[in-house]
């Protein structure tokens, strides 16, 4: 928190209250502790268009976690980095998949309906030829929380 005080044109004193906060203060799940909840948030998507339920993978939460930690070393919200996605998903065992990125969201709740909120974000989450999903978090040294999401069909 930060506090100001400066004085108006008429002499009158002006006071500023600045609140901010730190991603990492535990009130995110770090790493892929987020996973399940963004599962049943996804699915419940999912459902809503006759979609059968997605599976979490380890590998992809794998894929997610590199991803998450490269947009929080850069202090950026990226697909790039790493190889690029092809190379990552490739990495971890799968042919096809899809990504979702984000950065600055307070919850996993509040990610994953910023994705479905997002035409392109919820096209992956709505893709029929997906079956498994991964996801993580990580933090940047800007207090952020930057959040990947990958797709995928071995």
């Amino acid at each position: 928190m930060g506090l100001a005080v400066a004085p108006l044109p008429d002499g009158r004193p002006m006071v500023v209250v600045v609140l901010g906060y730190r991603a990492d203060d535990g009130a995110i799940p770090a790493a892929s502790q987020g996973a399940e909840e963004a599962l049943v948030l996804t699915n419940a998507e999912r459902a809503a268009f006759g979609l059968p339920p997605l599976t979490v993978s380890a590998d992809l939460n794998t894929a997610a976690q590199v991803q998450a930690d490269h947009q929080a070393s850069i202090g950026e919200m990226t697909h790039d980095g790493n190889g690029g996605f092809g190379e990552r998903l490739g990495a971890v065992g799968y042919r096809t998949g899809a990504e979702n990125v984000a950065v600055g969201q307070r919850s996993v709740a509040e990610v994953v309906q910023g994705w479905i909120s997002s035409p392109g974000h919820h096209a992956n989450i709505v893709n029929e030829d997906m079956t498994e999903m991964g996801f993580a978090v990580a933090f940047g040294s800007d207090g952020r929380a930057y959040y990947a999401q990958t797709f995928g069909t071995r």
